[in-house]
């Protein structure tokens, strides 16, 4: 148990070194705006981290923490947690003989857990997967010992961590098999149950109708939509071999040299091993490395089954990569126990001076990772205490310059990425009160039903035109382009009625700019006037009257202008500053990550523009 103690708090001061100190890019101001508003984030609505998560904004709210930090905290606590646990597994399988004196076994699933650049990239940072980690722990540690009622409840909030959490069910199976009866197994389908109710919080929160509600949950079918990530769409064709060599980065490129190893010395020269000392359970090494190898063959397949987009590029690869946690866990608690054969091996021959060479063999073997593009997928993001981006992006978005007017409305139009551009936005109205009178729209969500009813609720005067959007949108049936297409027209009158213009992320197509091969479409149909938009206050939107004409036929050119901070599309000609601003959260010297590159590009390609267009 020492040991396992002694790793938890190793581990919480490493990982709160290295923690970001906010909200970061990807989900986290999402899942934080979901926790801090009791809402509901994307699909399937991460139930347990939302819960958990709630709590530690409430709490960190007592002592000033701001409500991103709390829960970077939670992924701090569970990622320490689950390596703890991981230690303890490997104690309870061979436990301690001789006296005080520690096992390399135990450290060693802490060290290679801390030093995977997939769990300890998810270790600090706003993320589902550090919890889902914990529970995976837990239920690899219960189903050794605990009665089957608990092991059902621990798998039962490993689903409701995260959906791959449903390919532990060996470790389920085994703890109710090892019971035995029909009993037993009814006690732990009991325990399961409860532990998915975790799941009614979903519909729950929907029904308040909170400030994050993705999915629009009103029924038992969107529900099953939302839990079954329905709302997704199509999953791309499948690359067998891209896929295959993405996930042997995370099951074997995380520790070769030590995966090699401990297959050799702890398979082949340990055939041959004394027996174990005295009081030490050795029956439980042989059935522990079968449990977790079987685990771990089923968590391959299914993840290989449950990923299917294309990871060809770096941007996607690390969005997809912290869904090989449950890999990396089982991987090392499959390597602790080669070393317990090891050690056996070892502890015959040297007695106790083999522990801090063993130990020091794991440290930088560790240390050594390997990847078929060159590097880890997650290694850029392996200390991200400086990583105050995100946050200072939504600030240079919502937060206008002196003299400088806030935009009625906000489209990310940089598709492809505008989950990742949108949620810090969405956190920093949500969380930290900045663009009240914004309305920030996500351009490849205007596809959701869903979605365009929220936006009608909050931009009344343009039901007419969001309804009919809809319609062009499910006409254009399933092929992303076309759906896009059809959003042109719709957005053009959008911009054409606001009085300010549009104001976009991400610089607009031709198609949204001059109409180009828009003729014969419909435009969005006649909407009221002097609509307000909710929380705008002074800013009243005076909508004109749109009419249900064509686009073509309008014969109306939008003009493209940029800014400091956005792209503008606007009916009147608008100057645009040919100074650059300064950004010292783009032009730091670091090594570029993705989503910091797409920003730097993003606004390097504005400045561009300004240049050229101020240029007599």
């Amino acid at each position: 148990m020492r040991t396992a103690l002694i790793v938890f708090a190793a581990l919480i001061v490493v990982f709160l070194l290295r923690a970001a100190p906010g909200v970061t890019f990807e989900d986290a101001g999402e899942l934080v705006a979901a926790a801090g508003s009791w809402g509901v984030p994307h699909p399937p609505g991460y139930p347990l981290l939302t819960l958990v998560g709630g709590v530690f904004i409430e709490v960190g709210a007592w002592f000033g923490l701001a409500p991103a930090r709390a829960m970077v905290l939670v992924s701090v606590l569970s990622a320490a947690g689950a390596a703890a646990l991981l230690a303890r597994f490997v104690e309870l399988v061979r436990p301690a003989t001789e006296g005080r004196r520690w096992l390399v076994a135990p450290l060693a699933c802490g060290v290679l857990l801390a030093l995977s650049p997939t769990f300890r990239a998810q270790a600090i940072v706003v993320e589902a997967y550090a919890l889902a980690a914990l529970c995976n722990a837990a239920l690899l540690l219960a189903s050794l010992r605990a009665r089957p009622a608990v092991v059902g409840l621990l798998f039962g909030l490993t689903i409701a961590a995260h959906p791959s959490g449903l390919f532990s069910f060996p470790l389920f199976a085994f703890a109710v098999l090892r019971a035995g009866g029909g009993r037993e197994l009814g006690r732990g389908l009991v325990g399961l149950a409860l532990g998915l109710s975790t799941y009614l919080y979903v519909p729950l929160a929907a029904a308040t109708k909170p400030a994050v509600n993705w999915g629009g949950i009103d029924g038992l079918g969107s529900l099953m939509d939302h839990l079954l990530r329905r709302q997704f769409g199509a999953t791309p064709e499948r690359d067998l071999v891209e896929q295959a060599t993405f996930l042997a980065e995370h099951l074997i490129g995380q520790w070769p040299a030590l995966i090699l190893l401990g297959l050799v010395f702890g398979g082949v020269l340990t055939r041959r091993a004394p027996k174990l000392p005295p009081g030490t359970e050795a029956s439980l090494v042989g059935p522990a490395l079968g449990l977790v190898g079987v685990t771990l063959l089923v968590q391959t397949l299914g993840l290989f089954w449950a990923q299917h987009y294309p990871v060809t590029e770096e941007i996607t690869r690390v969005r997809l990569a912290g869904s090989f946690v449950p890999l990396v866990l089982f991987g090392a608690a499959g390597l602790g126990l080669l070393c317990l054969r090891i050690e056996a091996r070892l502890s015959g021959r040297f007695g106790g001076r083999y522990r801090l060479p063993l130990l020091l063999l794991v440290v930088v073997g560790a240390n050594l990772h390997a990847s078929p593009y060159g590097e880890p997928t997650l290694a850029k993001f392996q200390d991200m205490s400086a990583m105050t981006e995100a946050e200072s992006y939504a600030r240079e978005v919502l937060e206008p310059p002196a003299g400088a007017s806030q935009p009625t409305v906000i489209l990310i139009n940089r598709l492809g990425y505008s989950d990742v551009l949108y949620f810090p936005l969405l956190y920093a109205q949500t969380q930290l009160d900045l663009g009240a009178g914004c309305l920030v729209i996500d351009r490849e969500l205007l596809g959701a039903a869903w979605y365009r009813a929220e936006l009608i609720e909050a931009l009344p005067s343009f039901e007419a035109g969001f309804r009919e959007l809809g319609a062009a949108i499910d006409a254009a049936g399933s092929d992303p382009r076309m759906r896009r297409i059809a959003q042109v027209p719709h957005l053009r009158r959008l911009a054409q009625s606001l009085p300010d213009g549009l104001a976009l992320i991400g610089r607009p197509g031709p198609r949204l700019v001059e109409g180009e091969g828009l003729a014969g479409q419909p435009g969005p149909g006649p909407v009221s006037s002097q609509s307000k938009v909710p929380g705008a206050g002074s800013g009243q939107l005076e909508a004109s009257a749109m009419g249900s004409g064509r686009v073509g036929g309008s014969g109306s050119r939008l003009h493209l202008s940029a800014d400091e901070r956005f792209w503008w599309l606007t009916t009147q000609p608008r100057a645009s500053s040919p100074s650059p601003p300064s950004r010292p959260y783009l032009d730091r010297k670091a090594a570029l990550d993705p989503w910091r590159a797409e920003l730097l590009r993003e606004a390097l390609e504005r400045d561009n523009f300004r240049a050229k267009a101020s240029t007599p």
